[in-house]
C-alpha cells in the first residue's frame, strides 16, 4: 500500500470522527468507569474480559484502572492490528483514552454510591446496568469499550470458533482467575451482572428492531439509517439516565421494585395465556380488556394499599382480569371459523 493511498484512508477515516460521535464515546465511557469503580470496585464483584482483568491486576499488583486500562488495550489492539480497520482502531483508541481519564477522575473523588456490599445481587444488577448502558454507547459509534473485542476476533482468527465463543472464553478464563481474590459467591453474583450487561448492550437495538422499525413498517415508511442510529442511542442514553437516578434510591427498595414489576407481569398475561391457549372461544377483546384492566386493578390498589382479607394485592388484579377475560370474551365478535381451526382442530 502506497503512503497516499494510507493517508488518504486515514483522512477519510478522521472525516467521521465528528464532535457528536466522540461526545458520544466519552459519555459512554463515563458510565462505564462510573460504574465499575463506584460499584464492581467496592463490593469484589468483577467483570469478565479487559475489565475483569483491570479489576484483577489493580488486586493484586496495585496498578490504577486509569493505567491499567489503556496499558492491556493497547496490547490486544497491537496483538489484533492486521485483523481491525483504521476506523475500529481509533474508536477504539478514543474509548480507551477517555475510558483512562474517566477512571483517573473518578479515583480522586469519594464515593458517589452507596456501598452495595450486603446486598451482593444488587450490585451485580446495578453493576451490570453501568456497564451494559455505557459499552452500548460506545458500541453504537462503531468502537470498543477495552481490548475484549480484538481478543476476541484473534481467538476467532486462530482457533474458527465462534465470536460468542471466543467472547465466552475470555470471560470465564477471567472470571476463573478473578478466584484468587474474590469468593465463589461472589463469582456467581459476577456471572450476574456479565449476562446483565450483555443483556442492556443489546436491549436498545431490540428495541429499535422490534418496535420502531415494525411500527415504521407497517405505515411504509422507510426510516434512514441516521434516524435508527440516533433512535438507538436515545433509547440507551434514557436507560442509563434512568439508572443513574435510581441509584440513589436506598437499595432496600429494590426488591420491592422487583415484585411489583412481577406482580404486573403476572396479573396482565396470566389468563391472556391460559384463556389464548385453552379456550376456543377467547378473543382479542377479552385479552385487551383483561390485561389493561388487570393490570390499572392492581397498580390502583398497590398504591391505595388497598387489601382484601389482608391478601396481597395481586390477588385483586387477577381477579379484575379473570372476570373481563370472560366478560370481554363473550361481548366480543368470534373468529371465522377457518381460522379456529388452525389453532383448535376438530380433526
Amino acid at each position: 500500500m502506497s503512503k497516499q493511498t494510507l493517508q488518504q484512508k486515514i483522512q477519510r477515516v478522521l472525516a467521521r470522527f465528528t464532535p457528536r460521535r466522540i461526545a458520544i464515546i466519552m459519555l459512554g465511557t463515563a458510565i462505564l468507569s462510573f460504574g465499575i469503580h463506584n460499584i464492581h470496585q467496592r463490593t469484589a464483584i468483577t467483570e469478565g474480559g479487559i475489565i475483569g482483568l483491570v479489576l484483577l491486576i489493580n488486586h493484586w499488583l496495585g496498578v490504577p484502572a486509569s493505567v491499567a486500562s489503556p496499558l492491556l488495550d493497547a496490547a490486544s489492539y497491537a496483538l489484533a492490528f492486521k485483523f481491525l480497520g483504521w476506523d475500529f482502531l481509533l474508536s477504539a483508541g478514543v474509548a480507551s483514552v477517555s475510558l483512562a481519564g474517566f477512571y483517573r477522575i473518578w479515583e480522586c473523588l469519594p464515593p458517589m454510591l452507596p456501598d452495595l456490599t450486603p446486598w451482593p445481587l444488587a450490585a451485580a444488577l446495578l453493576g451490570g446496568v453501568f456497564v451494559g448502558v455505557g459499552v452500548g454507547l460506545i458500541v453504537r459509534q462503531g468502537g470498543s469499550s477495552g481490548g475484549d473485542d480484538a481478543l476476541a476476533l484473534v481467538i476467532h482468527k486462530l482457533t474458527g470458533w465462534r465470536l460468542s465463543r471466543a467472547y465466552l472464553f475470555t470471560d470465564l478464563t477471567v472470571l476463573f482467575a478473578s478466584l484468587s481474590y474474590i469468593p465463589f459467591r461472589r463469582i456467581a453474583f459476577s456471572l450476574v451482572t456479565v449476562t446483565v450487561s450483555s443483556l442492556l448492550i443489546s436491549s436498545s437495538s431490540a428495541i429499535i428492531k422490534d418496535v420502531y422499525l415494525h411500527w415504521c413498517d407497517d405505515r411504509g415508511r422507510a426510516p434512514s439509517q441516521r434516524s435508527v442510529a440516533l433512535s438507538s442511542q436515545a433509547v440507551t442514553l434514557a436507560v442509563g439516565l434512568l439508572v443513574f437516578v435510581l441509584s440513589i434510591v436506598p437499595p432496600d427498595v429494590i426488591w420491592k421494585i422487583n415484585m411489583f414489576a412481577f406482580g404486573g407481569l403476572e396479573t396482565a398475561f396470566l389468563f391472556v395465556l391460559v384463556c389464548g391457549l385453552f379456550w376456543k372461544r377467547a378473543n382479542a377483546t377479552g385479552a385487551l380488556l383483561s390485561l389493561a384492566g388487570g393490570t390499572l386493578a392492581y397498580c390502583a390498589a398497590m398504591a391505595a394499599g388497598f387489601k382484601v382479607a389482608d391478601l396481597h394485592q395481586i390477588v385483586i388484579g387477577v381477579t379484575v382480569a379473570g372476570v373481563l377475560m370472560v366478560v370481554g370474551t363473550l361481548a366480543g365478535k368470534q373468529k371465522e371459523a377457518a381460522r379456529m381451526d388452525v389453532f383448535f382442530p376438530t380433526d
